[in-house]
């Protein structure tokens, strides 16, 4: 949704952060159609290699606030795709919105906005059916 708008260090950040994230999920093979969607929407070819930057320095990338809630909104919805945010996921969430200085009502505002958006994604996907 607002992978288009990282520059490109944010992108590849995000890319190795969601690679991390995936080995969070309990559901491997949706996990990695997600991030082949997302290599897609940052038009980061599948065969580039990503830097060797640890957790640290992906979140150093991210000096915007605008986009340090972007990357965490988006890992949000990524926990949330197979309707299973576990507990690792959240944790690995916490960690990044801790490294953004973000507090944990701000955070707890984005994991309820990403709950609202995905319900209402899940009562228009009904308008699809006959």
């Amino acid at each position: 949704m607002f992978l288009s708008a990282f520059n490109q260090e944010e992108r590849l950040a995000f890319l190795i952060l969601s690679n991390h994230f995936m080995e969070l999920s309990d559901n491997r093979d949706l996990s990695e159609q997600i991030l082949a969607g997302f290599r897609n929407e940052m038009n980061i070819e599948g065969s580039r290699p990503l830097p060797n930057w640890n957790f640290e320095d992906c979140a150093e990338k991210f000096y915007k606030p605008e986009s340090k809630a972007k990357a965490l909104i988006e890992l949000i919805g990524f926990g949330h795709i197979d309707s299973n945010y576990s507990v690792e996921e959240s944790e690995f969430v916490k960690k990044l919105a801790l490294s953004f200085c973000i507090d944990e009502n701000k955070l707890v505002e984005m994991e309820n906005w990403v709950f609202r958006m995905n319900s209402l994604i899940n009562e228009v996907n009904h308008f699809w059916e006959d």
